[in-house]
């Protein structure tokens, strides 16, 4: 038994080992939001917690005040919410010694909280709340959750759900209210708005206790169907127009979807175009989640009614901007500019990416009436075009709803806009927009750039690295849209996070293009991975943990690879003590013309080997390579290794071969030296047929033609058969090289059957003299025919 106990340790060490190693993971935060201005206790569920240093959060506006506790499946903290924080879902991730989790959202609001109570899964188990308070809640499997608030007559109400949008599950949330008497006077699934969370406004026709009920929509649930009820004074609006302004400018906006706030003063943002949310704001209160609206450098007019002709079409510029609303069924608003020949725009159409439920169609028309572009759903269900203007003069765009359909939230945006270039960048394999590295190692990854309407060399650097962390990696040259990336923290770099940004530039005569990183998070999936809700960000969460148990390094060549041939490169693995876990290698980018396979370097051992191919477009001089290890939870990287690239040394020329089952044939191939090699070796022919055999031929640099015998079986395959090649193993530095070279077609034929061959005449024997007898004279008066 005491000999025994010694591994039992070692075993134990190992599996805390493992465990310690795998970064933690975020399932869910209970209760999912908390009120600005306050601090509020919150339990974070999930995976490898126990070692939990901190949060890492993508916006302001909250901070971490103290870790309570932590343990492997939860912990818990309290989080202070500063009283200008954004209102709606924010961004958390968990940063422990180990890792980064994923995304998980905590919604801020602006009303009282308090947490749903069981049993209410009756209407006569209603719970009674007050106006203007959020309700945690959730929903188990056919769970149905009644409340009550007492209303006067007259007095309205807004009821807001956040399900779907708090980003963990695909949940498909219905509200219904019901007045005093029990009747159902709203039901409502997907507000276009919300995505497929719920929201509506209510006047109370009598004074009493009306109820709220929520459920998923088809009465499924579970523990994790998790919501926010928002029920109060506030002001709900579900659409807006103009849906954007300049930035900077103060605009007249004009809230639809909601008679309480008709319309309100808004102070934009200096910010660049884009998205920028707006809240909608009144004596009663703010709306628990924000509208979406753009900003834009271009001036933009309202539509002025009636404008459903292309002679009453309200007159815009361009660029500029046409807001509007189809009001009602069938309706389609007309919008006019002026536009000089030659000049390209982007015509695009905002509304069901804003949250309107309009499905919109837009056509462009020329001066004559001609139309020049029209669209559907180039942008998910919103309409883009790219035009460009054949003539002067005065031309007009149209959009109407696919169904003829219309509506007060209807509401869309069009742009009109310079084609200028543009510039992001995002992670190719880390749709977590995370990446984390080991104290005294690396990590690699591939990093993306999106070009459109340029090309050329994109110079960019990373921000904000934490101390003693670095970057390395190549250029984004001219058609070039994929880089590797190596991150390398030193062993004296703190455990820590950060965010970091990305900033590139394009520069060449006079023209300038800026880019940031630019990624969206997938929060929540349907059927074949469907995206239902991401979360944009705009920087990279890395993170700097505890050692690693081992380092992988490629064993440096001092010979080459040879174009359109393979190489073995040895990498080798230094492990902690104890630490015997196999480690996966790959290699997630191989340059252009450079190919390779994945490998094991088996428990207990130090050392495998990649094969690595080098295509006949290799591009010669040097190559950088760099593989990812994988073991006990953790990744690691090597440094980027140079591997020399050289033509082939030797090259081989033979002509086609055209063989015969069961004939037997020498095939002479000439030798041509490209590069000097003295030494002797032996050159093998490849690729042969089944049923077409040779031997290895002995040859040296003196030799300039070599002869191979080729044996062909009398069931050799027949048919065309391609290429053969040649290899030989050279050494250089005592390292081998081999080097590959294609050679020609060779085709096997099947012999003809014996009736068609044709047989030899036989050969007069010259010693036996030949006789002919005379040929008799015809006796005839006739002369003889020829």
């Amino acid at each position: 038994m005491r000999a025994i106990r010694p591994m039992i340790i070692l075993m134990l060490l190992l599996s805390c080992i493992t465990a310690s190693a795998v970064g933690p993971v975020l399932n869910t935060m209970v209760p999912r939001g908390g009120t600005r201005g306050t601090d509020v206790e919150v339990v974070f569920r999930g995976k490898n917690l126990q070692d939990a240093a901190a949060l890492l959060f993508h916006a302001d506006g909250i901070t971490l005040k103290e870790i309570i506790k932590a343990e492997a499946g939860s912990m818990v903290c309290i989080l202070t919410i500063a009283p200008d924080c954004a209102l709606g879902p924010q961004p958390i991730r968990v940063r422990t010694a180990t890792g980064l989790s994923n995304i998980r959202l905590f919604s801020v609001g602006n009303l009282k909280e308090v947490d749903e109570a069981e049993p209410n899964s009756l209407m006569s188990q209603a719970k009674a709340i007050e106006i203007d308070t959020t309700v945690n809640g959730v929903v188990n499997n056919e769970d149905v959750d009644y409340f009550t608030v007492t209303l006067a007559e007259g007095e309205r109400v807004a009821v807001e759900i956040e399900a779907l949008r708090l980003g963990h599950m695909l949940f498909d949330v219905k509200a219904r209210f019901y007045d005093p008497q029990g009747r159902e006077v709203i039901a409502e699934d997907d507000t276009a708005l919300m995505k497929q969370d719920a929201a509506f406004i209510y006047t109370a026709q009598e004074a009493g206790a009306h109820t709220i009920a929520v459920s998923e929509a088809s009465y499924g649930g579970s523990g994790n169907y998790n919501y926010r009820l928002h029920v109060g004074h506030f002001p709900r609006p579900l659409a807006v127009t103009p849906m954007g302004g300049m930035p900077g400018a103060t605009v007249l906006v004009n809230w639809l979807g909601d008679t309480g706030i008709q319309t309100q003063e808004v102070i934009l943002p200096t910010e660049p175009a884009g998205l920028s949310p707006i809240m909608a704001e009144t004596d009663k209160g703010v709306s628990p989640t924000a509208v979406p609206f753009r900003l834009l450098e271009f001036p933009g007019v309202l539509e002025v009614e009636p404008n459903n002709a292309r002679e009453q079409a309200t007159a815009g510029q361009s660029p500029g901007a046409f807001d509007g609303v189809i009001g009602e069924k069938g309706d389609m608003d007309w919008f006019s500019f002026d536009a000089k020949k030659g000049q390209k725009y982007n015509v695009r159409v905002w509304a069901r990416a804003m949250g309107s439920p309009l499905d919109s169609v837009m056509s462009v028309y020329g001066p004559k009436g001609n139309q020049v572009a029209s669209d559907d759903d180039s942008r998910g269900m919103d309409s883009f075009a790219r035009v460009t203007i054949a003539e002067d003069g005065i031309h007009t765009v149209r959009v109407h709803d696919l169904l003829k359909r219309g509506g007060d939230t209807f509401a869309y945006r069009i742009e009109i806009t310079p084609i200028v270039p543009k510039l992001s960048f995002f992670l190719t394999d880390y749709e977590s927009a995370s990446l984390v590295v080991p104290q005294g190692n690396r990590i690699l990854f591939r990093l993306s750039t999106r070009r459109s309407d340029f090309d050329g060399l994109i110079n960019f650097s990373f921000l904000d690295l934490p101390e003693g962390v670095t970057a390395e990696y190549g250029t984004f040259a001219q058609g070039r849209t994929e880089i590797p990336v190596l991150i390398t923290a030193t062993p004296e770099a703190m455990v820590s996070g950060a965010l970091t940004s990305i900033a590139g530039i394009y520069e060449k005569e006079g023209l300038k293009v800026e880019g940031i990183y630019d990624q969206k998070v997938p929060l929540v999936f349907g059927r074949n991975k469907i995206v239902h809700l991401a979360q944009p960000v705009n920087k990279l969460a890395l993170a700097v943990t505890d050692k690693a148990p081992f380092h992988i390094e490629f064993t440096v060549p001092k010979s080459p690879i040879i174009q359109r041939s393979t190489k073995r490169i040895k990498i080798v693995a230094t492990r902690d003590e104890g630490f015997t876990a196999p480690i996966k290698v790959h290699v997630p980018y191989f340059p252009t013309g450079f190919g390779g396979g994945t490998l094991t370097i088996p428990e207990g051992k130090t050392e495998a080997y990649l094969q690595l191919e080098a295509r006949p477009d290799a591009p010669l001089g040097e190559m950088k390579l760099a593989a990812i290890g994988e073991s006990g939870g953790y990744q690691v990287a090597t440094f980027f290794t140079p591997i020399p690239v050289d033509e082939p040394w030797i090259r081989y020329e033979m002509e086609e071969l055209r063989l015969e089952q069961g004939k037997n044939v020498e095939v002479k191939v000439k030798v041509i030296q490209v590069k000097p090699y003295e030494g002797s070796y032996e050159l093998e022919m490849r690729r042969l047929p089944k049923g077409v055999t040779t031997t290895k031929i002995p040859i040296d640099h003196t030799m300039t033609e070599v002869t191979f015998p080729l044996t062909v079986a009398v069931d050799a395959a027949a048919g065309k058969h391609g290429v053969v090649g040649f290899a030989v193993m050279l050494k250089q530095h005592d390292e081998d090289v081999l080097q590959m070279f294609p050679g020609n077609k060779i085709t096997v034929f099947k012999p003809l059957p014996p009736e068609l061959q044709k047989k030899p005449e036989p050969k007069p024997d010259p010693k036996v003299a030949k006789t002919e007898k005379p040929k008799p004279k015809r006796r005839t008066r006739f002369p003889e025919t020829q």
